[in-house]
């Protein structure tokens, strides 16, 4: 009998941000399909009510009790102290800690899904310096894209063969909700309007969700159209922007602001949408457009950064800096019924070529690979 791969991954940030870590979450569901690894999942707080931890190995480090880096010490004793011996340990997110090279694993894998950092804040430049200084103690490092991973070898200084290309996935309960039933779900939250435009993502500074709205305050005072904007979106530096746009403006009743809509009701608001706006500055890879298209909404999204290459020909791509070129596919897509049927089937095609079993399967062969077992 061959002998299983030993898996762990840091599972810390899956349980503090689960809203923010359904690709980790993914991952490890559909690596359990494969009966070659053994998985274990490493944190510091057991989750009594999460069936995931169920089906795995379950490590809980125990937090000693410091008045600061509790979590890095920690970590740090149980590297020194654990019997446990993995052949790969795996980053969830970009953010290891200091002498992360002493785990007790053969390989060393992070998931840094793209090379942009804010500088601004202490925690973010801290763990950039782990990855710019250190990076020679990693054996693999994925980026979502093929921007994201050439991001990550600017940002980083990482020899290119370290990086490997992993498109994230997307859920199969993103498909086309009917009216009535899409109707039914989102008055659930308040919003009985007839159509709208929708952005869903964060509300940071570089999603641009401010020039969503300029956008749309153009369109109101240029076309006579029906549409409201909805944003889907917990508020974040930079979301004051996007708010006080909406709120002094002539529109404020037509702008609306939805702090959180879990996973399972998003397809509905997605279906009833006449299109995605999402012109974000900056995105290793962009994963509202491809769930909007497998939902059939004509997106549009912005030229730069990951955005192309995720939206695959199958988006209107407009330059994000300028509000009235956004305005102006809003309301090309508003008004050309054919133009919105060609985006439906385009964007619908093009998203079945993103699942998280495929997801899964690329980070397995990569494990095979690196461990030099193919």
């Amino acid at each position: 009998m061959l002998r299983k791969i030993k898996i762990a991954f840091m599972s810390d940030a899956m349980d503090r941000r689960p809203e923010r870590s359904i690709t980790s979450r993914r991952l490890v569901e559909n690596l359990l399909k494969h009966p070659e690894l053994d998985i274990y999942l490493i944190h510091y707080q057991k989750m009594p009510d999460d069936p995931l931890y169920q089906r795995v190995h379950e490590i809980i480090i125990p937090l000693l009790p410091l008045p600061w880096a509790s979590h890095f010490f920690s970590f740090l004793w149980f590297c020194l102290k654990t019997k446990e011996k993995f052949d790969i340990f795996q980053w969830m997110v970009a953010r290891p800690y200091p002498f992360f090279w002493l785990v007790p694993a053969e390989k060393i894998v992070v998931t840094a899904h793209d090379g942009y950092v804010g500088l601004w804040t202490v925690p973010n430049t801290f763990f950039w310096a782990m990855l710019r200084f250190f990076h020679r103690y990693i054996d693999a490092i994925i980026g979502v894209s093929e921007f994201a991973s050439k991001e990550i070898i600017y940002t980083y200084h990482v020899r290119p063969e370290k990086v490997f290309t992993i498109y994230n996935g997307i859920d199969p309960l993103f498909r086309h909700v009917s009216e009535n039933k899409a109707r039914h779900i989102v008055k659930k939250y308040g919003i009985d309007i007839d159509k709208y435009f929708i952005y869903v993502g964060g509300l940071q500074t570089h999603k641009n969700v401010k020039r969503a709205v300029e956008a749309y305050i153009l369109l109101r005072d240029t076309a006579n159209i029906r549409e409201k904007l909805l944003i889907i979106g917990k508020s974040s530096y930079g979301a004051e922007e996007a708010h006080n746009l909406a709120e002094n403006s002539q529109y404020s009743k037509d702008i609306l602001f939805i702090n959180y809509v879990p996973l399972d009701d998003l397809p509905a608001f997605y279906s009833l949408a006449t299109a995605l706006v999402f012109p974000s500055l900056n995105e290793g890879f962009g994963l509202p457009i491809i769930e909007a298209m497998a939902c059939g909404t004509p997106v549009i999204t912005s030229n730069v950064s990951a955005l192309p290459e995720a939206a695959g020909g199958a988006a209107l791509l407009v330059n994000p800096y300028d509000s009235t070129d956004i305005m102006k596919a809003m309301n090309k897509i508003s008004e050309d019924g054919f133009l919105k049927k060609e985006l439906n089937e385009k964007g619908i095609k093009h998203a079945g070529n993103f699942s998280w079993e495929k997801y899964a399967e690329e980070n397995f062969l990569l494990y095979r690979r690196i461990l030099n077992l193919n």
